[in-house]
């Protein structure tokens, strides 16, 4: 599971490494590495740990750059500014979730807020150096503290819900069109609602050989969908 939250505003340097305290060291070996990325002359990010818990924080407005993921405009809303957006990502795998209990979607689902609360406010800190040696005794950096205080179980994931259906809609369409086209040439039909009409009893039967309906497949891809929206609709209409 990775669960992250997007700031504005951050002046970040590569220096700014050493202000980073990671507790990984203590929680079982899920943390020994640290790296750091860059494009050109520009920090872009940095990642700790590695395996079971990884922590990165990274430029998202270089990757949009990149990438070309529109869509995360939606999601932030109105910008004062076009200072960089930083993304703070914590990634759990397995071995973790189970020591919190999260055995199943659901439960982890239902703990996303805990995961967060861990991973900025224990697992990784960022501080702000003193005289002291210690850095695990520098007070918390005021923005760090801001991250971690974020519900990251917005109202909003709905519009990162629809553009996700959206996306898969546009790909099956293309597959979709693809062998349509493929089969009405080898049948030589001549349009698409008679190839789709031709379709039908022949994907009708072709299920009925598995002994399977096209009905009961529908309602088994509906359900296996709705088991992991359904918390995105709770949070909707909370």
């Amino acid at each position: 599971m990775d669960v992250y939250a997007d700031s504005a505003g951050w002046r970040l340097e590569l220096a700014d490494l050493d202000r980073f305290v990671c507790r990984g060291r203590s929680r079982r070996g899920f943390v020994d590495r640290e790296q750091v990325f860059a494009t050109g002359r520009r920090l872009t990010g940095f990642m700790f740990g590695r395996d079971a818990l990884v922590a990165r924080l990274y430029d998202k407005t270089v990757e949009i750059a990149l990438r070309g993921l529109t869509w995360l405009h939606d999601l932030w809303g109105k910008r004062e500014d076009e200072a960089p957006v930083w993304r703070l990502e914590f990634q759990y795998r397995r071995p973790v979730l189970v020591e919190f209990g999260l055995r199943t979607v659901d439960e982890a689902l239902a703990g996303v807020q805990d995961l967060w609360r861990y991973g900025a406010g224990e697992w990784l800190t960022l501080r702000i150096p003193t005289a002291d040696p210690r850095p695990h005794r520098w007070p918390v950096d005021p923005q760090w503290a801001d991250m971690a205080a974020v519900q990251v179980a917005p109202s909003s994931c709905g519009v990162v819900r629809r553009r996700l259906v959206e996306a898969a809609e546009a790909r099956i369409v293309s597959g979709l069109q693809g062998y349509l086209t493929s089969w009405a040439a080898l049948r030589e039909s001549h349009g698409l609602r008679p190839t789709l009409e031709a379709v039908g009893p022949i994907l009708d039967r072709y299920l009925a050989g598995r002994g399977r309906t096209f009905e009961a497949e529908v309602r088994r891809k509906r359900a296996r969908l709705l088991s992991v929206t359904a918390f995105l609709d709770a949070e909707e209409a909370a």
